[in-house]
C-alpha cells in the first residue's frame, strides 16, 4: 500500500497460487525490512532465502535472491543509516555491506550455530556504532541456546544469557514441561533510546540491561 493503509494490492509474485505449479516460497515469510532512505528496496525473509526487491514501489515488483544468504530465513534488517544489512537463516547469523549494490551479497558472521535465530539492532550513533543482539533457540525443543551481544558490528560477541537458567521460551510452571516454543514464539528487540537493554518475549517476557545480569 502507499496510501497510509487505506488500499491494498497483492503483489502476483508473491502469489503461491498464481503460477501454475506451487512452489511453497512464499508460503511462510516470517520478516520484510524497508530501507530507511530508499523506500523501493526491502529485504524479505522466506522459505528461498533472503529475497530482495529494489523496484518494489511497482504494480508488480521483482525479486532475486542474495547471495551468500542461507535458506528459513527468520529475520532481515536494515541498520538504522541504512549503510548494512542483517539477516538470520537456519540458526545463523548474515551480514551484508554491499549498499552499492544493494546488498546483494551476504556473509555470515555467528557466533554460535542454533536452528532460529532473532536479531535486535541498536540505533546508529554519531560515530558511525551500533550495538546487536542475538537470540538463539534449538529445535526440535525451541528452548534458549544463548543471548549474545556484539559492540564492534559482530566481529566480536559476548554471551550475555545462558542455556539453563531463566527461559522465556520454556512452559510456564506448572503447564507442559517436555518442551519450549522457541521455533516459533520468538521475538527480541532493544530499547531505541537505551543500546544496553533489551526485551525478549516467547511465551515470557523478559528485559535485561548492562549490569543488571539478566
Amino acid at each position: 500500500f502507499s496510501d497510509d493503509d487505506a488500499t491494498w494490492t497483492q503483489k502476483d509474485v508473491t502469489n503461491e497460487f498464481h503460477y501454475p505449479t506451487f512452489s511453497g516460497e512464499w508460503c511462510s515469510v516470517r520478516s520484510i525490512a524497508t530501507h530507511p532512505t530508499y523506500s523501493n528496496l526491502i529485504l524479505v525473509g522466506n522459505n528461498s532465502g533472503i529475497r530482495i526487491s529494489t523496484n518494489a514501489g511497482d504494480a508488480q515488483p521483482t525479486f532475486f535472491n542474495a547471495i551468500g544468504g542461507g535458506s528459513n530465513v527468520s529475520d532481515v534488517q536494515f541498520t538504522s543509516d541504512g549503510k548494512e544489512a542483517w539477516a538470520a537463516c537456519g540458526g545463523r547469523l548474515y551480514k551484508s555491506t554491499d549498499e552499492v549494490n544493494n546488498f546483494q551479497t551476504f556473509t555470515q558472521l555467528s557466533p554460535i550455530t542454533s536452528s532460529r535465530a532473532q536479531i535486535a539492532i541498536s540505533k546508529v550513533d554519531a560515530s558511525g556504532n551500533y550495538t546487536i543482539y542475538a537470540s538463539f533457540t534449538n529445535f526440535p525443543a525451541g528452548c534458549l541456546v544463548g543471548v549474545y551481544k556484539s559492540t564492534d558490528k559482530g566481529l566480536n560477541w559476548t554471551q550475555i544469557a545462558f542455556a539453563g537458567g531463566l527461559d522465556p521460551f520454556a512452559q510456564p510452571t506448572g503447564g507442559v514441561t517436555a518442551s519450549c516454543q522457541g521455533w516459533y514464539d520468538h521475538c527480541i528487540a532493544v530499547n531505541p533510546v537505551d543500546k544496553d537493554k533489551i526485551y525478549i518475549g516467547g511465551i515470557t517476557f523478559y528485559t535485561w540491561g548492562a549490569g543488571s545480569g539478566g
